[in-house]
C-alpha cells in the first residue's frame, strides 16, 4: 500500500522538530565527540558532509544511555500519533548508497541501489516537484529512511548525470564495508517484514533543491 501524501508532508515537520530537539544543550557533549570521531580536529567541513553527519547523529548515533536522539524525542512526545511514532523510530534504519533512477511512479521515484541491487520507491517531504531533476538513468548518492512501505530522502544528496556511470559505480564500490554490510542487512530485514518496495533487479532545513545538483534536507 502506498504511503499517504499527508504523512509524507508531516514527516518534514517532524524532521525539523527533531533536528531542533537535537540542538538542546544536553546533547552537546555527545555531538562534539561524534563530530571529532567523524572529522578529527578540523575547523570547518563541507556543508553536505555536515548535513549528513547531523542526519547520522540525530537518527543513528548511540548516546551514553544507549538510546538515539530520535528515541529520546519520541519518548518525550507521548502525544504523537502512533503512525508518526512508528515512522520516527523507523528512521533509525537508514539505507545509504548510490541509486540508479529507473522511472517516476506518480509522486515517487523508483531507483535501484547499486549496493544491494534492490528497488526502492522514494519520496520527498517537499513533494514530487523536488524529484523533477532526477531523471531516468541519473545516479543519486543519498541516504534513505523508511516511511510506511516506501522510502524518504534524508540528509544531503548529490545527483550524477547518466554519463557519469563509471564514477557512480566507483563511488558505490568505495563505500565503507560496514556500510555495505549494514545496508544489505537492513534492507533484507525490511523485505522479510514485508516493508520492501516491490519491483526489479540502502536538517536544519526541509528537503530542497540546491545549487550544483545537490539536495539538502
Amino acid at each position: 500500500m502506498a504511503v499517504s501524501a499527508e504523512l509524507v508532508w508531516r514527516s518534514g515537520d517532524r524532521k525539523r522538530e527533531l533536528v531542533e530537539f537535537s540542538q538542546r544543550r544536553r546533547f552537546d557533549r555527545a555531538f562534539r565527540k561524534a563530530f571529532a570521531r567523524r572529522f578529527g580536529q578540523v575547523d570547518t567541513v563541507d556543508e553536505d558532509q555536515f548535513i549528513n553527519f547531523l542526519d547520522f547523529f540525530v537518527l543513528q548515533e548511540r548516546l551514553p544511555d544507549g538510546r538515539t536522539v530520535v528515541e529520546h524525542f519520541v519518548a518525550e512526545h507521548p502525544g504523537l500519533p502512533e503512525e508518526e511514532r512508528a515512522m520516527l523510530l523507523g528512521w533509525r534504519e537508514v539505507v545509504e548508497g548510490v541509486f540508479r533512477v529507473q522511472r517516476r511512479d506518480r509522486d515517487a521515484l523508483v531507483a535501484v541501489n547499486l549496493l544491494d541491487e534492490l528497488t526502492y520507491q522514494v519520496r520527498s517531504n517537499r513533494g514530487p516537484s523536488a524529484l523533477a531533476s532526477m531523471r531516468r538513468g541519473t545516479f543519486l548518492i543519498t541516504r534513505l529512511v523508511p516511511i510506511g512501505e516506501e522510502w524518504l530522502l534524508s540528509g544531503a544528496s548529490t545527483l550524477l548525470p547518466s554519463a557519469n556511470r563509471g564514477e557512480a559505480y566507483r563511488l558505490a564500490a568505495e563505500l565503507p564495508q560496514r556500510t555495505r554490510r549494514w545496508c544489505s542487512a537492513t534492507r533484507s530485514g525490511w523485505h522479510r517484514a514485508g516493508k520492501a518496495a516491490r519491483g526489479a533487479p540502502p536538517l536544519h532545513r526541509l528537503l530542497r533543491l540546491g545549487p550544483g545538483g545537490a539536495l539538502r534536507g
